[in-house]
């Protein structure tokens, strides 16, 4: 006897991993209500789970009070490890409509035509799960969506990513957006990735801050005549993973991470100038606090990838090739390479829905 099949209405921000969980699982999707029933007639012993994902409207009426069929309702995000293994699979095979990390450049620098002031803002430690609930200002069009960091979840390789090769900066300044403003906590001269990042910058378009009321108050004297660019790096909840000698309030940062953003929000609305923000990070963080760890017993300095071939029975990992080197990381929240260090509260290098699933914000403002 065939299950009966069930009727899902999918969050619209996600629902193209929903669909890569349901197609890993095996399940028809039938695309309208005619074709289930012309698959059923014709292979009515042999018939797999059927699940209607967003029928069209005449269908969805027929489900509901024709059939009757069981409607499930469905989280924003799918279920650990499930959501791991879907991620992994889409490195090599990129889930439709999944926007990519190593795309973004490309994605941004389009559909620009009327925009005045483009902003790209880069936090240090992410995840999408981590913005659900920001709120906006009024008068803010706002699209979010999640990213994968389709390359290894680590800064070193994320934030060059983000950036994309020809840099973000060089593709805008082909499109007319010739004044560029850069904010970063490090100097270029001492620190090869700002270099990298800030690489079509020039000495005196890009600003060392100490904090983000200094890019505030900078942006606030800045003359927007001219199509503009801005490009901002800032920490977010990184700064809490690897050594922070108190157990973190990753709760009360977002707040202040959401009230900065506020009040950016407010400084680029002043001039009256359309803008167009986007925000995202070079990964997410798995939390020791939210996820037991089990350590496989490694002697390394890692506790989420590690360089070369990695094989062990129930600890899944991908390899994932980077210009230098290849690395194994682990895939799924479960797992560390070596022991747990006492003030170590969180992870990234793996692939989770955590690590891998960062925010792509964006965000209009037309006065």
């Amino acid at each position: 006897m065939q299950a009966l099949p069930h009727l899902v209405m999918l969050p619209q921000a996600t629902a193209s991993l929903w669909r890569a969980v349901f197609t890993q699982r095996g399940f028809y999707m039938p695309p309208t209500l005619q074709s289930w029933k012309s698959r059923l007639d014709a292979e009515l012993n042999a018939m797999p789970v059927s699940i209607f994902v967003d029928p069209p409207p005449a269908d969805l009426l027929q489900l509901r009070q024709v059939y009757g069929f069981p409607e499930l309702v469905i989280p924003m995000l799918p279920e650990e490890p499930e959501l791991s293994q879907v991620l992994a699979a889409s490195l090599t095979t990129p889930i439709s409509g999944l926007p990519r990390q190593s795309q973004l450049a490309a994605t941004i620098s389009q559909a620009l035509v009327g925009t005045h002031i483009v902003g790209l803002l880069v936090f240090d430690g992410l995840a999408y799960e981590d913005v659900l609930n920001w709120q906006y200002p009024p008068g803010w069009q706002v699209s979010c969506l999640p990213c994968i960091v389709d390359g290894m979840t680590l800064t070193s390789s994320a934030m060059p990513s983000i950036i994309g090769s020809p840099p973000l900066a060089h593709r805008l300044f082909q499109l007319g957006y010739k004044q560029h403003y850069g904010f970063a906590y490090w100097d270029r001269e001492s620190n090869e990735l700002t270099d990298t990042m800030f690489a079509q910058f020039s000495v005196n378009q890009l600003f060392k801050v100490s904090e983000f009321a200094q890019i505030l108050e900078r942006i606030a004297k800045t003359d927007f005549k001219l199509p503009t660019y801005l490009q901002i790096v800032r920490n977010g909840l990184d700064q809490f993973v690897h050594g922070y000698r108190e157990r973190p309030n990753v709760r009360h940062f977002l707040g202040e991470m959401e009230s900065a953003l506020h009040r950016l929000l407010d400084v680029l609305a002043a001039p009256q100038k359309p803008v167009r923000l986007h925000i995202t990070a070079d990964h997410g963080i798995l939390w020791h606090a939210d996820q037991a760890v089990v350590s496989v017993g490694e002697h390394i300095q890692t506790p989420r990838y590690k360089a070369g071939a990695f094989s062990m029975p129930d600890v899944p990992a991908v390899t994932i090739s980077e210009p230098t080197e290849s690395y194994s990381a682990i895939v799924g929240p479960r797992h560390i390479f070596r022991a747990r260090r006492t003030n170590e509260w969180g992870f990234h290098g793996g692939i989770s829905g955590r690590e891998s699933l960062v925010p792509f914000i964006t965000l209009d403002y037309h006065p």
